[in-house]
C-alpha cells in the first residue's frame, strides 16, 4: 500500500496552517512565534486539529460538557483483522532491502529535505529559507524522548549512548545529540547521510558517528547502545523488514535499555503478501506500511522488553477512523 506525494503534503503542517486553526478553531490570534513553532511539528493536519479541539481553552470556550468527543476520530474496536505477511527468508529480505535503498537514495538524491518532512516548503528550491524551521521542527521528539522516560522514572540522562533508525539529514539527531554523550545515526541512504554530516559539521556536533545500512549483515553487527529512537521511518518498511529490524535492534539494546518507536499498527483495507510485493515493478513511492500490535508485542517479549507504556499518535496520517499509529516506551530486562 502506497501513497502518493499529493496526499502526503495534504497532511504536512505549515505556519499558515496553524495560525488558521488559532483564528478559526480559538478564535484568536497565537500569542508568539513560538507557539506557532511548537505546533508546527503536529505530524498532520489531522494531528494539528485534535490538538486544538481537544486543548482546554477550546473545552472552556465551546463545550458545555468541558469535554470534546474525538471517538469520531479513532478506529472503532471491531475493526477486523489484517493479513500480513511478516516473514521473509534470507535472500527475501535483501531484495526487500535492496527495494528500499533504491527507493530511498532516488528520494535523497532529489529532495532529502523534502523526504523527511513532505511539506512542499521543504522542497529543494525553498528549503534554503525553510531550513532553520524544518531542523527546528526535530526538537519536537527530542521532547518526546524525555517525557516518556521522565513519565516512567528513568530520565534519559540515566543512558549514555544512542541508536537512531533513520536519522535521514539528522532534523532529529542535532536535537539527540544534546542529550547522550554519544549517538549512532544510521540510514538507508548515503545521499541522506551526505547531507546530515554536512549539517553536524555546520554546527559544531562531534559526538554523532553515522553509519549507512543496506543489508542484513549490518544489522545483525550493530554496537551496543543504551536508548533507541525511531520515529516515522519503520512505517516505510515492509512488514518482514520492521519485524526484522526491531529483533536485531532490540536485542542489541543493552540490559536496562530504553527505546521510543512509532510504528503504524493498523490500516482499513491493508495487506500484505510477500511473494506478490516482491513480484511487482517498484515505481517510485513513498509507501506506507502496518505491522500489527500482537506482532510487536511478541517481539518485545521474545527481546526480553517490558512494555511499559504505548500511546496512540498522529505520525502516519493523523488520527482517522481509518487507521492506527501507536509510539512504544519499552525497557529491557
Amino acid at each position: 500500500m502506497v501513497f502518493e506525494d499529493p496526499e502526503l503534503e495534504r497532511l504536512m503542517v505549515n505556519k499558515d496552517d496553524v495560525v488558521n486553526a488559532y483564528r478559526y478553531i480559538l478564535g484568536r490570534e497565537p500569542e508568539s512565534d513560538d507557539v506557532v513553532m511548537t505546533h508546527m511539528s503536529a505530524a498532520s493536519l489531522e494531528e494539528l486539529r485534535i490538538r486544538f479541539l481537544d486543548s482546554q481553552e477550546f473545552s472552556q470556550k465551546y463545550s458545555r460538557s468541558g469535554a470534546v468527543d474525538i471517538e469520531g476520530f479513532m478506529l472503532p474496536q471491531d475493526m477486523p483483522p489484517l493479513s500480513v505477511d511478516i516473514e521473509a527468508d534470507p535472500q527475501q529480505m535483501q531484495a526487500l532491502l535492496d527495494r528500499i535503498k533504491r527507493e530511498w537514495e532516488e528520494f535523497g538524491e532529489k529532495d532529502p529535505h523534502w523526504s523527511v518532512l513532505t511539506h512542499a516548503s521543504y522542497k529543494k528550491k525553498f528549503i534554503s529559507e525553510n531550513k532553520s524551521g524544518f531542523f527546528e521542527s526535530g526538537r519536537f521528539v527530542a521532547n518526546i524522548v524525555r517525557a516518556f522516560s521522565d513519565r516512567n522514572g528513568v530520565p534519559v540522562e540515566n543512558y549514555r549512548s544512542c541508536f537512531e533508525l533513520g536519522c535521514g539529514v539528522g532534523r532529529i539527531t542535532l536535537h539527540l545529540s544534546q542529550i547522550f554523550e554519544s549517538v549512532i545515526g544510521a540510514d538507508i541512504s548515503k545521499f541522506h547521510l551526505d547531507v546530515c554530516r554536512e549539517e553536524l559539521r555546520q554546527n559544531g556536533v562531534k559526538n554523532v558517528s553515522l553509519n549507512c545500512i543496506t543489508d542484513v549483515r549490518q544489522l545483525m553487527e550493530l554496537p551496543r547502545f543504551d536508548f533507541f529512537v525511531s520515529m516515522i521511518v519503520l512505517q516505510h518498511n515492509p512488514p518482514p523488514v520492521i519485524k526484522f529490524i526491531l529483533e536485531c535492534i532490540l536485542d542489541k539494546l543493552n540490559p536496562g535499555g530504553a527505546a521510543v518507536f512509532q510504528v503504524p499498527t493498523y490500516r482499513r483495507s491493508y495487506r500484505f503478501d510477500l511473494s506478490e510485493y516482491i513480484g511487482c515493478p517498484s515505481p517510485l513511492h513513498m509507501e506506507m506500511h502496518v505491522l500489527p500490535q500482537s506482532e510487536i508485542f511478541s517481539i518485545l517479549n521474545n527481546s526480553r522488553c517490558d512494555l511499559v507504556e504505548v500511546r496512540e499518535d498522529g505520525w502516519a496520517d493523523g488520527r482517522t477512523p481509518n487507521s492506527l499509529s501507536n509510539t512504544f516506551f519499552v525497557i529491557k530486562k
